[in-house]
């Protein structure tokens, strides 16, 4: 870098603010590179480091006589004095081996709302973290990054280990490095979506991008009226992710019929893409929605597939350090008879370091699918720890479904939601029906010793007689009774006798769990909203799985079996159970005969038709769809992603 470039930075521009041995490293980086006009000031209460600072100050005079160095005093640690030390500079460089967030959080607010640039370094644990390049008016900073990154990578140990003079050099050089490139007008150098990650012990490090937090700078929430999605707004996605099918926009019926009737309008939809497709099928990739996360912002990434599309997406989010996604990988699971692929998302509502959220494992016939189902299912798992803070459904049941378009969107939130209703159901049916057992048992002994008592007075050998009579009367009413509550217990089905299975999906699970455990038992249950619930007995446990229609039913009823048939062998806790999906113990079966079931067969590509006979049954049972937007955070804005729950009463 030229002299002339170091000049254009005035000398009151620059103030190095910190303490310990990694303060010391950066106040000789700076020198090194060139700085030796800049001011200086310590932190802490630590005395035993103002002798070695005038000591380093005495050895830099000595060896640039023409530096000026000077030490300014920071008065009390809290946001006004923090305000007042940081006014006269324009950018401050921060470096502290005790690690504390706390401070650096005052300081950074404060730099932001004097309009002042943070360049932060701090040693936590056994990681030193530097940067991000904090600057007023950009997204990003150290709250976010504090934020984001994740507890595992913080390497921590019992004890706080002391910082190497190595490894306090390379956090130093890469602050004044970076301040360099940005004094020289390197492009990105500036952005502060960055933090460079150093190992204390081995020194291995490097830079990291992440997203901006939601939550950061004291944003505590986004209004719910502007999540609320209207059937206008849903006609709008809708255009966006799958009603463009050639290079001419499908003429869309008016607002008041949406309005009026969503599931006609869904199907007019369709059947004008059946018609576009048809005219046009060599037209099926213009103005492809996907977008890669870069440095510099969003842009297009790909014309092609749509595989790589997802997997580049999903990619971006992950890192194991300062992700959405800390893990998206196969890892160590088995691929046979389904490939399967683990997905754990980081807690976006853990004030710093992020906790991990709970492993999941998802599962498909390919490769492809089980890391496309397993992306998804992160992103839901990310965005239902958002909606608990931005949605205020306290009681309630709000499933969070994500997809490339509305309409998978829709039909995966709303599965979600009808899941966790069975699951609600079977949970409360049982906590009630034991406080009803127990109020009545306690009764029933209370009835009885007063029985006996008054027997026994009136003639001992009578009530004698009577008592055993009713003792052996009673227990029999108790085994009874104790029979039907038990009975009562577990939900009960209608046994299945399944026809024609098109479904090529349910036909694989049915073949491969007949070959690992035998052919399974399938039951119907209680709808669930007026949606079908599947039942599939296999390896002493039940499996529920609840769908818009009886094949969604049934494929994730008998993927869950399945999945838990192929995971026998690993270490317990090892693999989690899949989404949506409720074990239970047993199934009452009903004694009547079998009820004949068709499997219909659904295209990979989800169909509209689907969502469009899910909305007449919500309707016809009496309930109102309730969607709102849950993409608040930029790169979700690449996906849909709706939290969906029904209500009574009202029209949709």
């Amino acid at each position: 870098m030229s002299p002339h470039r170091l000049q254009t930075v005035r000398p009151d521009d620059i103030l190095a603010v910190g303490s310990g041995p990694v303060f010391f490293s950066l106040l000789s980086a700076l020198t090194r590179s060139g700085f030796t006009d800049f001011h200086l000031c310590m932190t802490g209460s630590a005395s035993a480091d103002r002798k070695p600072l005038a000591e380093w100050l005495r050895g830099a005079r000595q060896a640039a006589p023409e530096a000026k160095l000077r030490e300014a005093v920071l008065g009390q640690e809290d946001a006004a004095g923090w305000r007042n030390a940081v006014r006269p500079h324009q950018t401050i460089l921060y470096a502290s081996q005790e690690g504390e967030p706390g401070e650096l959080l005052l300081l950074e607010q404060a730099c932001r709302e004097e309009n002042k640039a943070l360049l932060p370094a701090v040693c936590l644990h056994r990681t030193g973290v530097a940067g991000p390049f904090v600057q007023p008016g950009l997204e990003g900073g150290w709250e976010s990054a504090w934020r984001r990154l994740h507890e595992t990578a913080l390497c921590r140990g019992p004890q706080r280990q002391p910082v190497s003079v190595a490894a306090g050099a390379l956090l130093a050089n890469a602050l004044v490095s970076r301040l360099l490139r940005y004094i020289a007008g390197e492009s990105g150098a500036g952005e502060g979506n960055l933090v460079y990650l150093l190992d204390l012990e081995t020194l291995e490090g490097g830079w990291h991008a992440f997203f901006p937090h939601p939550f950061a700078h004291g944003r505590k929430g986004i209004p719910i009226e502007n999540l609320q999605i209207s059937w206008r707004r849903l006609e709008q996605i809708s255009d966006h992710w799958f009603e463009r099918t050639s290079e001419q926009w499908i003429k869309q019926p008016s607002e008041r019929w949406i309005k009026k009737s969503p599931e006609r309008w869904i199907k007019h939809t369709s059947e004008q893409r059946i018609k576009q497709t048809s005219d046009h099928p060599t037209d099926q990739t213009s103005d492809q929605p996907f977008k890669q996360i870069t440095k510099c912002g969003i842009e297009p990434i790909f014309e092609g597939s749509l595989p790589a599309g997802w997997f580049s997406y999903f990619g971006r989010l992950t890192s194991g350090q300062i992700g959405i996604f800390h893990a998206w990988e196969e890892g160590g699971l088995s691929q046979l008879p389904l490939a399967q692929c683990r997905v754990q998302s980081a807690d976006p509502l853990s004030e710093g370091p992020a906790s991990l959220l709970p492993d999941l494992v998802c599962a498909g016939l390919t490769h492809e699918e089980a890391r496309r189902e397993a992306g998804l299912t992160g992103i839901e798992a990310y965005v239902s720890r958002l909606a608990e803070a931005l949605l205020d459904e306290t009681g309630g049941v709000i499933g969070i479904g994500a997809g490339e378009t509305a309409a998978e969107a829709l039909r995966r939130g709303l599965e979600a939601y009808l899941c966790e209703t069975l699951r609600r159901r079977i949970c409360g049916q049982t906590r009630v029906q034991a406080e009803e057992r127990e109020c009545e048992g306690k009764r029933a002994q209370e009835q009885a010793e007063e029985r006996v008592y008054e027997q026994k007075r009136e003639q001992e050998q009578a009530a004698e007689r009577e008592h055993e009579q009713k003792r052996e009367h009673e227990g029999k009413r108790g085994q009874e009774q104790v029979h039907k509550q038990s009975q009562e217990l577990v939900p009960s089905a209608a046994c299945v006798r399944l026809g024609n299975v098109e479904d090529k999906h349910c036909r694989y699970y049915l073949q491969v769990l007949n070959i690992m455990r035998g052919e399974p038992v399938i039951g119907l249950g209680e709808a669930v909203s007026g949606f079908p619930v599947f039942w599939a007995g296999t390896g002493g446990a039940w499996y529920g799985g609840v769908g818009l229609n009886h094949t969604f039913a049934l494929r994730n009823a008998l993927r869950a079996a399945l999945m838990m048939a192929q995971n026998t062998q690993d270490p317990p806790g090892s693999v989690c159970r899949p989404a949506n999906v409720l074990e239970i113990p047993s199934v009452q079966l009903k004694q009547d005969a079998p009820v004949l079931v068709d499997i219909d067969s659904i295209d990979e590509t989800f169909q509209p038709e689907v969502l469009f006979d899910a909305l007449q049954v919500v309707r016809k049972d009496g309930y109102h769809l309730n969607v709102v937007d849950l993409a608040v955070e930029p790169f979700l804005k690449e996906l849909a992603v709706f939290g969906v729950s029904l209500r009574v009463g009202g029209t949709s």
